[in-house]
């Protein structure tokens, strides 16, 4: 269910249960979209029950994965994550030994990043890129990683993400690994009412 920032109610908690309540008595996940309210609409907002925020300017992946997000409710604690994910739509360029192909960096996190690409690398590939984070001296961040997983047209693709492929970051040194954790806290931080 999504829900305007400023919804028009005298008991807000109460508009949100029924809001929330589906017709067969599940429970519909909530999702606040629109332009950001203060401070204190987002305190009545949380105390009503709202936890998830998608705040205008929001681009389609943030939107998608905004969505996944609310929709796994629950059961997104069913598969443990190593480190906070985060969405992203930062163009990047995948290296691939002396080839190269465009990607948008969909997720991301500390430990890796999930790279919307037509045409993904086979899994165990290695490949490079380049964030637009800046490391010491300003430069972005430049990290080797290891195809884990694909997603590709097929019986077997998951519709809920875009083409493309899950990569995890290998030999990352600390200062990049602490610029990653400060980026995907930050970013989580405004994905929350």
């Amino acid at each position: 269910m999504l829900i305007p920032p400023d919804l028009p109610t005298l008991d807000l908690p109460r508009a949100l249960r029924s809001l929330s309540r589906g017709a067969n008595g599940a429970t519909l996940p909530l999702l606040v979209c629109g332009p950001a309210p203060d401070a204190a609409a987002r305190a009545r907002l949380r105390e009503a029950g709202a936890r998830l925020a998608l705040w205008e300017p929001a681009d389609d992946q943030t939107l998608r994965f905004q969505v996944n997000r609310a929709l796994a409710g629950a059961n997104a604690g069913d598969v443990p994550r190593a480190a906070l994910r985060v969405p992203t739509d930062w163009p990047v360029e995948v290296r691939m030994g002396r080839r190269s192909r465009p990607a948008r960096v969909y997720s991301l996190s500390a430990r890796g990043a999930f790279l919307a690409t037509p045409v993904p690398a086979l899994r165990r590939s290695l490949v490079h890129l380049s964030l637009p984070l800046a490391a010491a001296g300003g430069d972005p961040l430049r990290i080797s990683c290891e195809v884990v997983s694909t997603n590709v047209p097929g019986n077997l693709r998951r519709r809920n993400l875009p083409l493309g492929m899950g990569v995890r970051f290998l030999g990352l040194r600390k200062e990049t690994q602490r610029v990653l954790e400060r980026y995907t806290e930050e970013r989580a931080a405004e994905l929350l009412v």
